[in-house]
């Protein structure tokens, strides 16, 4: 999970997905291989829980267990708007992780411990800090943020990043958890940068990647 830890690089933020970052060529091909596209979000901060947001709609309508959860119709309340989802997502993660700070995710390591070592570029210096750190709207949201947010929803995220193995955060990297995963929703990011929604291509119509011009507009906000 450490290819999730990131500020979010400046860029030129807008609260409506329609005006989005363009996906770079490799992420999109990437997707292409695996039968998926990227769909765009938010970019004032909040695109790792738009990303989120929107997976997890789609894992609702082929799992109905969990659409018949409460805490899932709690989200489909809340989510009528894009802004509502994602601060609804924000006050699910700091609760999940505000109540799961001893919880053991390896030997020797709680999560508490493993979210402040991710979150080292965000410099807080005590769990608390970083809690009020994710409350915040607009705080770019990281591996234990997401993590909080599967186990929450008991749900897997596959996240999908150009040049690095996929990573699954979420309940299946913990033996202790409580109940185990059977659904998987999808996300993609390039690090420092943005997180894109992604869903399944559709079959009459692939992807086109972005031009060149895009991918040096997109590579001056890489570290």
């Amino acid at each position: 999970m450490a290819f999730l830890l990131a500020h979010y690089a400046t860029a030129r933020r807008q609260p409506a997905p329609e005006r989005g970052i363009r996906c770079p060529e490799a992420l999109v091909i990437l997707l292409a291989q695996n039968g998926l596209v990227h769909r765009c979000t938010v970019t004032d901060g909040n695109c790792g829980l738009d990303s989120f947001g929107q997976g997890l709609r789609d894992v609702a309508k082929v799992d109905r267990s969990l659409a018949n959860t409460h805490k899932y119709k709690a989200f489909a309340h809340n989510a009528k708007t894009t802004a509502g989802m994602v601060a609804h997502l924000r006050q699910v993660a700091h609760d999940w992780m505000r109540k799961n700070r001893d919880q053991e995710m390896w030997d020797g390591m709680s999560f508490g411990q493993l979210a402040l070592a991710m979150n080292k570029h965000g410099r807080a210096r005590s769990y608390a800090e970083y809690l009020a750190a994710v409350a915040r709207d607009g705080y770019w949201i990281d591996g234990a943020v997401i993590h909080a947010l599967c186990c929450h929803f008991g749900v897997d995220a596959l996240v999908f990043q150009a040049g690095q193995e996929q990573m699954i955060v979420g309940p299946s990297l913990v033996e202790t958890a409580a109940t185990s995963s059977t659904s998987m929703l999808l996300m993609c990011l390039v690090n420092d940068v943005h997180f894109w929604a992604v869903t399944a291509a559709p079959m009459d119509k692939p992807q086109t990647p972005p031009d060149n011009g895009d991918l040096e507009r997109i590579s001056q906000h890489i570290d």
